[in-house]
């Protein structure tokens, strides 16, 4: 025992000694780096890795929306308080892109008011669903609790439910749609919040 306890040892001291490694993380990829990668991967007919790197550029250029529509959100009214967005996670949008949802995720802005009060603003993009909204909008003109509010060439349907919650549904070129659930408060005040400047701001980031 002892002596092959020797001989082990001194076969381990024979060993050239490893040194420690950490795995570094791969560096994401960048918006123009992905296109790039994915028209090199076209032109080398490797269609697959061609629809990996753009499907990486989709989910890039999804992050910038949400950002910047979060960002383009009206301020909180007196007396309430913006709540912090979820942040997102590698996995939420991988998700996303595996079930082809990525245009159906909703952006989403709460707020918080006085005595427990809550509205929020919900916008989705390039969703195919969107299109059957136009016909609810004809419809409403027949529901004596709802109203067509038009902002230029976008229309909106604003309804009371009863006397305690506002929604404002607002369509952007049969491919977006703006979504609003606010307590009942002053309509002029509720307006100045959700105006054509508003709309207009969204407008613009979500495009045509």
């Amino acid at each position: 025992m002892k002596r092959k306890t020797v001989y082990a040892l001194a076969l381990l001291c024979t060993l050239p000694l490893l040194s420690q490694k950490r795995r570094q993380k791969p560096t994401p990829k960048d918006f123009p780096t992905s296109l790039r990668l994915a028209t090199q991967a076209w032109n080398e007919n490797r269609f697959g890795a061609c629809i990996q790197h753009l499907d990486r550029a989709r989910v890039l250029a999804m992050r910038s929306l949400r950002k910047s529509l979060l960002a383009l959100m009206p301020p909180a009214p007196e007396g309430w308080k913006k709540k912090e967005a979820k942040k997102e996670r590698d996995g939420d949008d991988l998700a996303l892109q595996a079930m082809g949802l990525g245009s159906l995720a909703g952006i989403e802005q709460v707020y918080e008011g006085p005595g427990g009060k809550r509205g929020k603003i919900t916008i989705q993009a390039n969703s195919p669903l969107i299109k059957m909204f136009a016909g609810f909008i004809q419809m409403a003109q027949f529901d004596k609790n709802s109203e067509i509010i038009e902002y230029e060439s976008h229309k909106a349907i604003f309804k009371k439910e009863g006397e305690r919650r506002f929604s404002l549904q607002i369509l952007l070129w049969s491919k977006h749609l703006i979504q609003v659930e606010w307590p009942a408060m002053d309509e002029d005040a509720f307006f100045k919040i959700f105006d054509q400047a508003f709309v207009d701001r969204i407008a613009k980031a979500l495009g045509r």
